[in-house]
Parts: C-alpha cells; structure tokens; sequence
C-alpha cells in the first residue's frame, strides 16, 4: 500500500497518541513494563517501543493488551489525559 506524504504523517501520529494512550493506562493500573511484559508476553523493549509511539503495533497485539490490562480495546483510542 502506497501512502501520501500526508497518510504517513496521520499514522505517525496515531502511533504516538496510542503509545501514549498505553503508557497512561499502565501506568492507571499502577503496572510496571516488567508486569505487562510477563502477562502479554511481550517483550519489554517492544512494549518501550509502543509507549514511544515507534514500530508498528497490530490490532491483534491492541487486544492482548487490552486483556493483560482488564481493559476493553477501545480504552487505547479514548482521548490522551
């Protein structure tokens, strides 16, 4: 899939508004990066990499956050406090 200049701006962005989205959650939920780690089975680096807003993150990878969190998967789109 070709993106614009513009595209890849917005999924930049997005990227980083959802990182930033899974930092607060986790930490609201008083969770370290090692917790969240052991109970998605994620690495703690790709973890630090989401809450960056760097790499890409896939919806099935949202979903197993969302239940290592007891959240629902829309949590992660709600607006940044």
């Amino acid at each position: 899939m070709n993106l614009t200049s513009r595209q890849l701006a917005e999924v930049r962005e997005l990227r980083k508004t959802i990182g930033a989205r899974i930092h607060y959650l986790r930490v609201q939920h008083r969770e370290t990066l090692h917790h969240l780690s052991h109970a998605s089975g994620i690495s703690i680096e790709k973890l630090d990499q989401y809450e960056l807003g760097k790499g890409e993150i896939s919806i099935e990878t949202l979903v197993v956050l969302a239940h290592a969190l007891d959240l629902k998967i829309t949590s992660f789109f709600a607006t940044v406090s």
